[in-house]
C-alpha cells in the first residue's frame, strides 16, 4: 500500500495535468474562433480556424508559402526550418494587417492573443481608406472637366471675315465702275456675301486686290475690249481733260472712257477654288474638332519597367489570358512568386480606375497616403488612385496627356 506521500503526489501530478490540458484546451478554442473569423477576411473559408494543421497551412499560404510545406512540421530538423517559414509568415501577415513588425513575436508566443489583436483592427472602424468610400476628384477628373468650353465653332466667323471687306467699301464714286470689278469675286470670298457688279473698288484697295487677282487668274474684260465693237464717244466725252497715262500702273487703275454694256456681261470659266468655294457654301457644316486631351494611363511595377495601359479592362497576374479583344491580359514579373495566375482585374470608368480582387491566393492590399495598408475582400470591388500590392508585388497607376 502507498505512503501517504506518494498518494499526495500522485493526485498533485494528475491535477497538473488536468490543469494542463484545460488550458491548452482553452488556447486552441480560443485560436480557432480567432482564426475562423479572421479567415473570411482573406477570402478563406471560416471552418479552416478551427482544423488542426489545415490552419497553419492556411497561415502559410496568405503569407506566400505554398501550403503543403505544413508536413514539414512532422520532420525531425526539416521542422526547424518549417518553423522559420511560419514566422515569416506571421511578420507578412502582421505588417499587411498595419501593425507593428513587433507584433510577430505576440503571435510566435501566444497565437490566440495575435490572432485576436488582428480581428479587432480588423473589425473596427477603419479610419484611413475604407474600399466604399468616395475618393476626392483626382486630375484625371480635372482633366475631363477642362475642355467644356469648345472653340471650334468659332471658325466659321474667322472664314466669313473676308466677305465684309467689299461691303466696307464706298460706293459713293463718281466714276464708272472699272471692268476688270468682276475677277476678284472668285477668289476668296463666297458668291453669296455680295452681288460683283455692285462692288466698286477705291484706289487703296488697288494693291492687295490686284496681287491677289494677277496671281489667280488673268481679266476676261481686257481681251472683250480688244474683240468687241468700240462705240462711239459720247458727246461729253470730248470736254473731259486729256489724262497723261502712268507707265507701270495696274491693268485696272485706269478705267475706259465709255460706260461697259451691262447687258452682255464676260463670261468667265470658274476655277478649281471657286467651285470647291461654292460647294462648300451649299453645305454649311463645320467638323467639330475634339480638343480634349488625350490621357495615356501606365501602371508602373516595382522593379519593373512601366506597362502602358491600350485598354479600359486590364487583367492582372502572373499568366492571364483574355478572350474578350477589349481586355487586356497584362502578365507581371514576379520574383516573389506570390501572384496567382489571374489575380486581379482593373477597370476604367469615368476617368477613374477600380482595382478587383479576383479571389486570387495571397489577396490585393490598399496603401493609403499615410502608409495604412488595407486587405481587400476577395470579389471586392475599390478605387485603385494610390499603391496598391498583389501578392507581394507592389505598383501604382500614373498617366499623362496628349494629343
Amino acid at each position: 500500500m502507498p505512503s501517504p506521500d506518494a498518494q499526495s503526489t500522485h493526485m498533485l501530478v494528475l491535477a497538473a495535468s488536468a490543469a494542463s490540458a484545460l488550458v491548452a484546451l482553452g488556447l486552441y478554442v480560443w485560436l480557432g474562433f480567432a482564426l475562423s473569423r479572421l479567415f473570411p477576411l482573406w477570402g478563406r473559408d471560416g471552418w479552416r480556424g478551427w482544423v488542426p494543421f489545415v490552419n497553419i497551412a492556411e497561415l502559410l499560404s496568405v503569407g506566400g508559402f505554398p501550403p503543403w510545406r505544413v508536413v514539414l512540421l512532422f520532420v525531425p530538423v526539416v521542422n526547424l526550418y518549417a518553423l522559420v517559414i511560419l514566422i515569416v509568415s506571421v511578420q507578412r501577415i502582421t505588417t499587411r494587417m498595419g501593425r507593428h513588425a513587433g507584433l510577430t513575436w505576440v503571435g510566435v508566443l501566444i497565437p490566440p492573443l495575435w490572432a485576436t489583436l488582428l480581428l479587432r483592427d480588423a473589425t473596427a472602424p477603419a479610419p484611413g481608406p475604407v474600399t466604399g468610400s468616395v475618393p476626392t476628384p483626382t486630375a484625371p477628373t480635372a482633366d475631363r472637366a477642362t475642355p467644356v468650353p469648345r472653340p471650334a465653332p468659332l471658325a466659321p466667323t474667322a472664314l466669313s471675315a473676308p466677305a465684309a471687306v467689299p461691303a466696307a467699301v464706298p460706293a459713293a464714286a463718281p466714276t464708272p465702275p472699272p471692268t476688270s470689278a468682276a475677277p476678284p469675286t472668285s477668289t476668296t470670298v463666297p458668291t453669296s456675301a455680295a452681288p460683283p457688279a455692285e462692288t466698286h473698288d477705291s484706289e487703296p484697295d488697288l494693291a492687295w486686290h490686284d496681287l491677289a487677282w494677277h496671281d489667280r487668274t488673268p481679266s476676261t474684260s481686257i481681251q472683250r475690249s480688244d474683240d468687241a465693237e468700240v462705240p462711239p464717244p459720247a458727246p461729253w466725252a470730248s470736254a473731259l481733260p486729256t489724262l497723261p497715262e502712268v507707265s507701270g500702273a495696274a491693268p485696272r487703275s485706269a478705267p475706259l472712257p465709255w460706260a461697259p454694256d451691262p447687258a452682255a456681261p464676260p463670261a468667265t470659266s470658274p476655277t478649281t477654288d471657286d467651285h470647291d468655294h461654292d460647294h462648300d457654301h451649299d453645305h454649311d457644316s463645320t467638323v467639330v474638332v475634339d480638343r480634349r486631351p488625350r490621357i495615356r494611363w501606365t501602371l508602373v511595377v516595382d522593379d519593373a519597367p512601366p506597362v502602358a495601359l491600350t485598354a479600359d479592362h486590364v487583367l492582372l497576374g502572373r499568366k492571364p489570358t483574355a478572350s474578350d479583344p477589349a481586355v487586356q491580359a497584362l502578365a507581371l514579373q514576379d520574383s516573389t512568386r506570390t501572384l496567382s495566375k489571374v489575380h486581379a482585374r482593373l477597370d476604367l470608368a469615368d476617368g477613374q480606375w477600380t482595382i478587383t480582387d479576383l479571389n486570387s491566393t495571397n489577396g490585393v492590399m490598399l496603401v493609403a497616403v499615410d502608409g495604412t495598408e488595407t486587405l481587400l475582400d476577395a470579389g471586392a470591388t475599390a478605387s485603385a488612385q494610390g499603391r496598391f500590392v498583389l501578392g507581394e508585388v507592389g505598383m501604382h497607376l500614373t498617366f499623362e496627356e496628349g494629343r
